[in-house]
């Protein structure tokens, strides 16, 4: 039953006409719900769907045609594929299909720590001098704009007495294992 509800349900989807067809040539075809699930996917063009029909038809198990047929692979392919099944030949599995996942996330993720490892470190203040008034609290962090977290440690300048007016040059690092950044911060108390 639930094969059969499966198969129902392919009429309501999103598959397009040419794909709909495929289905109804399967059932017509004397193929049974089960098989006809196997291919009535979205994934599946309806190209392919008609090389996994007809290899279904031709007595193809359903688990070789699962086993050696897959969404990435072209119809052509596919009938390559097909027709040495109804001939009996052995075939190695294509791996590659399930491969390319794992080998697109290993290179996107090569290439991130490739951009990661030349990016620049940088640190920038919102501005080069200040004015505060005499006993006004100093905040290191509120002249900060932007700096790159991921890649040092920033270094945030010791608080100094505000009480008394005078010029003071704060300084701000960020530490990275190949460099030191500084930015000077000049204050004025008035």
């Amino acid at each position: 039953m639930y094969y059969v509800k499966k198969v129902l349900s392919c009429f309501y989807s999103e598959l397009t006409f040419l794909q709909k067809e495929e289905v109804k040539c399967g059932l017509l075809n004397g193929l049974d719900e089960k098989q006809v699930v196997l291919y009535a996917s979205c994934e599946y063009n309806h190209l392919q769907m008609e090389q996994m029909r007809l290899a279904l038809e031709h007595g193809v198990a359903a688990g070789v045609v699962r086993r050696y047929m897959h969404a990435d692979m072209s119809a052509e392919k596919m009938k390559e594929t097909r027709l040495r099944l109804e001939n009996g030949e052995r075939l190695k599995r294509d791996y590659v299909h399930m491969c390319l996942p794992f080998f697109s996330v290993v290179v996107l993720v090569c290439l991130c720590l490739t951009l990661y490892k030349d990016e620049k470190p940088y640190l920038e203040l919102k501005t080069d001098t200040i004015r505060l008034t005499c006993g006004q609290e100093f905040d290191p962090m509120e002249y900060i704009a932007s700096f790159s977290s991921y890649q040092g440690q920033l270094i945030l300048p010791s608080s100094f007495d505000t009480k008394n007016p005078g010029n003071h040059v704060v300084v701000y690092k960020l530490q990275t294992k190949r460099e030191t950044l500084e930015k000077m911060l000049y204050v004025s108390v008035e």
